[in-house]
């Protein structure tokens, strides 16, 4: 069929309607509806008719019809989307959707917090939206919140903090969103703590065996040599000096 004249109820069919559609929160939306014949037609949201401007485009190329929406908001989930036009209509439901949500602060490196023993220790981590909760986890568990984890959101920031911190707590952690993921290291801080036989062994636990690391006094890189030994073994890296001394003492990294 084709549009009669002016003075009678254009008609047409429609060849493509309108079916149910996701849309983005904060992205752009259109809709496209294709009918029989080049008629006007009208589009309406949530039974409120729509027109051109800041909020809404509509065009119109020969037979096709077109409702772009600028900005979809979250009160349009759930919204009927309705298209009437010679004498016809199509209509569908608008879902939104949240936009994914992704850690910034995220570096090619894992992070390492280094804490003092009975000290608490503070993860953080830093998301795109300021109402995500996030899931910490470590050794594939989540973390429960207790005397020992306490969960904390602050703006876009999130953090676990690990109270009373022990060596049982060094390791690896990981922080957990729907499409991403972030890992912080746990270490100690270690001073000079000789064993009985005299020699000093540092221990750290990376996330990957096949991680390279690099021990550290006072900031200086230590080399191997007759006293100071490195051993990796798994996800375990360690430390030893042999008879250590008055001049082992330092921050080692």
């Amino acid at each position: 069929p084709v549009c009669s004249s002016s003075h009678e109820e254009p008609s047409a069919d429609v060849e493509r309607g309108l079916v149910n559609s996701v849309a983005v929160f904060g992205e752009e939306c259109s809709l496209t509806v294709e009918l029989s014949a080049a008629c006007s037609g009208f589009w309406s949201l949530g039974g409120r008719m729509l027109r051109s401007g800041a909020d809404y485009l509509i065009t119109r190329s020969k037979t096709v019809h077109t409702l772009t929406i600028r900005e979809v908001t979250m009160e349009m989930n759930g919204a009927e989307v309705k298209f009437m036009g010679g004498g016809s209509e199509t209509r569908c439901i608008l879902s939104v959707k949240a936009t994914s949500v992704r850690f910034t602060s995220k570096s090619e490196h894992t992070e390492v917090v280094t804490c003092s023993a009975q000290a608490t220790a503070q993860l953080t981590v830093e998301v795109s939206d300021y109402e995500t909760k996030v899931v910490w986890m470590r050794n594939g568990r989540e973390v429960k919140v207790g005397k020992k984890y306490e969960y904390v959101m602050m703006e876009r920031k999130r953090t676990l903090l690990v109270h009373n911190v022990t060596e049982e707590d060094v390791g690896v952690y990981e922080c957990v969103l729907n499409d991403d993921r972030m890992s912080l290291q746990l270490a100690l801080k270690v001073g000079l703590t000789p064993t009985l036989t005299g020699d000093l062994e540092l221990s750290c636990e990376v996330s990957s065996a096949s991680a390279v690391v690099v021990w550290k006094k006072d900031q200086l890189e230590i080399t191997e040599d007759q006293r100071a030994s490195m051993v990796s073994k798994g996800t375990q890296r360690r430390l030893i000096i042999k008879k250590a001394k008055k001049t082992d003492e330092g921050q080692y990294s």
